[in-house]
């Protein structure tokens, strides 16, 4: 009975110690095994044998109640200061977790920290870091005007270069950065240019330096770190440097559009205005007319060379300025000096109005019937230029010029143009000047009296001029004749011995 009671107690110790640890369980089995032979007869003599036991009715001691109580309260200890095996498995799961994964860091103060690494790892050099800084680029006039065919840049013209230039508020910019672009060979660049940096709105955020070898360098202050909008236009005064004779020129600029196009800027050149002209007088002299800039431009060191054709020799001069309010030239003296050896006319002074140049020359070669000349111009605004002219006696209407003198016959040679618009119209060509025959030193030999009309058919006799003597000096040496002609004759004549011959 005992051995079943006993077996009873362990089974309702066991039941309780579902709910309790492994080390509790143990504890109480001792505790209750220890004690199974001091309850035996309390349970013999009090409860009959079933198979059920009522815990209700299970009497119990103060010695054994204080030892349960007391083997509880140190299982409650124990519990306390020792850990169950799931929590020390808990336990060790958690220190084996910490050490793998380490705690994960603050995302701002992180954020903060690699930008910050990253800024102080970017080049100051914003080329190196494939920056483009300038996104437009155009040439204009001092007056902020284009170039046009209207208004060409003269060849060492000085103009205006405009550089539109914009930042990224993504870009990340401190003090001390900077960017560099090399200006195109045809901008001359005679002095250093520094200036400040502006963005739209005037506000300063760095400076920029253009070198003599055009380099052109944009550096940053601290202002740029954290403003926005960071855009202006950087605008240079500068020469333009054209060096072959061309109508325009073409400019690669290195800078790219929105589209990834590079900005090609296209120039017209100036060319300066030159008109040469000539025209026969009525002695037979041939005359030159130089005109040039009548677009009135700013001309400097200007310098023309006129050297006479074969058989023409340079006599006389005038220079003229156009008066624009008055309409009209004004003879100028000094306008410029002439050198008789290089056969140029060399401006003493800017020229910025039409200029016109009159020169007078001297047939040396009788023979010759027509006349070729050319003048060049040259300045330092501008590239060399010429104009050129031809005269013949021919296109000429009217006129009389000296044919040459035969020393072996002692005879001089004249020819007279003349176009005659009426019926029984008159020319008279004399031997001797005013009214006095007697001083005539040379007369006429009928026999060498040749006519014909501009094209140098013979004029047919039906129509032959009608000859008259209209005073004879008692030594027979003065005449004058008095001819009918057709419209555009030309009468080819004698004299002996030589000396002027007037009509």
């Amino acid at each position: 009975m005992k051995k079943q009671f006993s077996i009873y107690i362990c089974l309702l110790v066991l039941l309780g110690s579902i709910f309790c640890e492994p080390t509790i369980i143990l504890a109480e089995a001792i505790n209750a095994t220890e004690s199974t032979e001091r309850t035996t007869d309390t349970l013999e003599s009090s409860e009959p044998v079933t198979g059920t036991i009522d815990t209700e009715k299970v009497p119990t001691d103060s010695s054994t109640a204080g030892v349960v109580q007391s083997a509880t309260s140190q299982a409650e200890e124990e519990q306390a200061t020792v850990p169950s095996e799931s929590q020390a498995t808990q336990a060790s799961s958690t220190l084996n977790q910490n050490s793998i994964q380490p705690r994960a860091p603050d995302t701002e103060t992180e954020t903060e920290t690699e930008a910050s690494t990253t800024a102080e790892n970017l080049s100051a050099n914003l080329n190196e870091r494939g920056v483009q800084l300038f996104d437009n680029v155009r040439i204009t006039d001092l007056n902020d005007q284009p170039f046009t065919a209207e208004n060409p840049p003269m060849y060492n013209d000085n103009i205006k270069i405009h550089f539109d230039w914009s930042l990224a508020d993504t870009e990340e910019i401190r003090a001390g950065d900077y960017y560099t672009y090399q200006l195109p060979n045809y901008f001359a660049i005679h002095n250093t240019v520094s200036g400040e940096l502006t963005r739209s709105g005037g506000q300063s955020i760095g400076s920029f330096t253009l070198a003599l070898d055009g380099t052109l360098t944009v550096t940053f202050n601290e202002a740029a770190q954290t403003l926005s909008n960071r855009s202006g236009t950087i605008d240079l005064i500068t020469e333009l440097s054209v060096s072959t004779v061309t109508e325009e020129v073409t400019i690669p600029t290195g800078i790219y559009d929105e589209d990834g196009h590079e900005i090609i800027i296209t120039l017209p050149i100036y060319e300066v205005d030159i008109i040469k002209t000539g025209n026969v007088t009525s002695s037979g002299a041939v005359v030159w007319e130089i005109i040039f800039n009548q677009a009135s431009r700013e001309l400097h060191d200007v310098v023309i060379t006129d050297k006479m054709p074969q058989g023409l020799a340079y006599s006389t001069s005038t220079g003229y300025l156009y008066d624009e309010s008055t309409d009209e030239w004004i003879r100028t003296d000094g306008l410029y000096t002439f050198n008789s050896v290089n056969n140029t006319f060399t401006f003493n002074q800017t020229v910025n109005q039409p200029v016109r140049i009159v020169i007078n020359s001297a047939v040396t070669d009788p023979t010759a019937s027509s006349f070729k000349n050319t003048a060049t111009i040259n300045g330092s605004d501008f590239t060399e230029k010429t104009a050129e002219a031809t005269v013949t006696y021919d296109e000429q209407s009217e006129y009389k010029r000296f044919k040459g003198y035969d020393p072996e016959t002692k005879r001089a040679s004249w020819e007279i143009s003349v176009t005659l618009d009426k019926d029984q119209a008159r020319v008279l060509d004399q031997t001797y000047s005013g009214t006095d025959p007697e001083k005539a030193l040379h007369f006429f030999v009928p026999e060498t009296l040749v006519i014909t009309d501009k094209d140098g058919n013979p004029i047919p006799s039906e129509i032959g001029p009608l000859m008259g003597h209209t005073s004879w000096t008692k030594r027979g040496k003065s005449y004058a004749l008095a001819s009918r002609l057709p419209k555009l004759a030309t009468t080819r004549s004698n004299t002996t011995p030589s000396c002027m011959n007037r009509f």
